[in-house]
Parts: structure tokens; sequence; C-alpha cells
């Protein structure tokens, strides 16, 4: 095949089965979010057995387009659940430091509990943000159909005059 020419690649199917697709088609494939996290997902989730990709493709797919229809209530289950297992991991590792009796020991599984500790509060900050956003209070609005500039100059209490030249003019406000 000549240097310039896409070489197929050879995709094998979770049944066995083989399918040649072009570089460009399997490379969009391999870049997308969803199949991704697919791969990701059965790497580590072994102890659920050998996972129908397609399935998995199907369902993670379900659950994009739930948020995208803004619907996070998967998202706020998610997060939960991780909180928990967080808390769990923190209450274990912590157990485990009281009976340990080398001071590496102790120090490890305590830095370990307080780390999952520390991600338990932090998911849980992230499910308190989704459910009541943070309101913003801002002190100007800058707004404008063209272009605009603004000038925030601080003004010390022993300068009683602001002059400002604005297109050639000379401006003077006493500040009181």
């Amino acid at each position: 095949m000549a240097k310039n020419q896409i070489e197929p690649h050879k995709l094998e199917m979770p049944d066995g089965s083989c399918h040649m697709v072009e570089s460009t088609e399997f490379s969009a494939m391999v870049v997308d979010p969803v199949n991704q996290a697919t791969v990701t997902l059965e790497a580590y989730n072994k102890s659920w057995g050998d996972l129908d990709l397609a399935g998995l493709i199907m369902a993670l797919e379900k659950q994009v387009r739930a948020v995208q229809s803004n619907d996070l209530s998967g998202c706020e289950a998610m997060l939960v659940t991780q909180a928990h297992t967080l808390d769990a991991i923190y209450n274990h590792l912590a157990k485990l430091a009281v009976n340990a009796t080398e001071i590496k020991r102790i120090d490890m599984l305590l830095k370990s509990a307080l780390r999952a500790q520390s991600q338990c509060r932090s998911t849980l900050a992230t499910i308190s943000d989704m459910k009541m956003p943070k309101v913003v209070y801002t002190n100007q609005a800058n707004i404008a159909s063209g272009n605009q500039q603004v000038n925030n100059v601080m003004q010390s209490k022993d300068s009683p005059v602001h002059d400002a030249c604005i297109d050639g003019v000379e401006y003077t406000q006493s500040i009181e």
C-alpha cells in the first residue's frame, strides 16, 4: 500500500467477529467519550464478569442524552453513592489505623482516610452546588451593544478632585 493511503483497521467485536474499518472512522470511534468510558468501565469492572460492550454503550448514551436534556438525576445518584463509598473507605481506613502498631502504617492509613474524607466532602459540596447554585452578586454590570470601556479607579480620600479627559474635553469632578 502506498505511503499516503490510509490503511483499514481491524476491529474485533465482543462476539469474536472481525470488521475492517477505515482508519479515520476508527480514530473517531477511539476519541468518542462514550466509547472511551465503555472501554474503561469494561477494564475496571472485572468483578461483573464479561460485559456486553454494545449494551454498555447504549446505557452510557442514554445517560448522556438525559444530562443533555437537563435531567441530572443520574449524576446526583452517582455522586450520592460515591459519597457513601468514600465515607465507607474513610471509616475502614480509620479503623485500620486504630489497630496499627507501626507509626509509618498509622500515618499512611490516616492520610489515606483523610483524603477519602476530603473527597467525600467535595462530592457532597458538588451535590449541594447542583441543588442550590451559588448566587453571584456583582458591583458592576458591563453590558454594551458596542464598544465599552470601564475604568475602575479608586480615589483616595486625600484627592478631592478627579480630572478626566474624554474625547479631548477635560472634565473636573469634585469628590465629596
